[in-house]
């Protein structure tokens, strides 16, 4: 990442403590939690899938989970440890979870100018932070854009295709994957996403284990690190929650009473969850 942005996100991803992760339901999720285990060697004891957040017995009994606890590709919007990618500020007034690292955060865009936003993974955002290479194929490299459909900006109008490109260049330092969308239409990139079936769910079964239908090793093997989930870790239904979707929301995000996660999917739409 870049020193003028990186002087800006929160320091405690450095921390050479031992954090447990929250994995979330998509390709994403995976990445984002797989990198974090190939850069700090962090596991996965959480799982959350938006209408629960499992945990595993081990960690089930741990106290002050949530000073230990790192969310991947989540809009948590109590003070924790979260790298997410997505707008959960109405605008630069709304309250701020200041342990959050997130692009639209360091670069200030809220739904007032939605537009501007980070269209990109959370899996880009860990591999700019820690350095970690990048795919040395070309497959690689489009499977890396492929995530959250980072890929869509560059062939979007006008301002979603500049944004893509001062994302991936002026703030990740990715001028490689820049030129890796130049050379390709936006067709072979969704080819790649149905061949692939990148858009699969983690699902977890009525035991407690986990599940996903992707082709971890062979993904793995082309973004050059270790892809998995922890499938012989059998987890425990810790909380409920409920899920809501609201069109035209011109709220107060501080008046949703037990709220968790939140974010702006669309100019003034939200998706948010609150404790059941």
């Amino acid at each position: 990442m870049r020193e003028e942005y990186l002087s800006r996100v929160p320091e405690w991803y450095r921390s050479f403590e031992k954090f447990d992760v929250v994995l979330s339901d998509d390709l994403d999720g995976i990445v984002s939690t797989s990198a974090l285990k190939f850069a700090k060697n962090w596991n996965v004891e959480y799982f959350y899938d938006f209408s629960k957040l499992y945990v595993t017995g081990q960690t089930y009994f741990k106290e002050n989970k949530n000073a230990t606890r790192v969310w991947a590709d989540v809009a948590i919007t109590r003070r924790e440890m979260t790298f997410d990618n997505h707008i959960s500020r109405k605008n630069l007034g709304d309250k701020l979870n200041d342990l959050c690292i997130n692009p639209n955060v360091i670069t200030n865009v809220t739904n007032e100018n939605y537009y501007d936003k980070y269209c990109g993974s959370s899996a880009l955002l860990i591999w700019s932070l820690y350095n970690i290479p990048l795919p040395e194929t070309e497959l690689g490299k489009m499977l890396l854009l492929c995530i959250d459909s980072t890929f869509k900006g560059f062939f979007g109008y006008n301002n979603f295709k500049e944004r893509n490109r001062f994302y991936l260049c002026d703030v990740l330092g990715f001028e490689e994957l820049y030129e890796v969308e130049k050379r390709h239409s936006r067709e072979e990139f969704y080819e790649l996403i149905s061949k692939y079936n990148l858009n699969a769910k983690t699902t977890i079964d009525k035991d407690g284990y986990l599940h996903t239908d992707l082709d971890l090793d062979f993904i793995g093997k082309e973004l050059g690190i270790e892809l998995s989930i922890p499938t012989d870790k059998c987890f425990i239904e810790w909380r409920e929650l409920e899920e809501h979707k609201v069109n035209n929301f011109y709220g107060d995000v501080a008046s949703i009473k037990r709220l968790i996660t939140l974010a702006y999917t669309g100019k003034n739409f939200v998706k948010y969850s609150t404790m059941a």
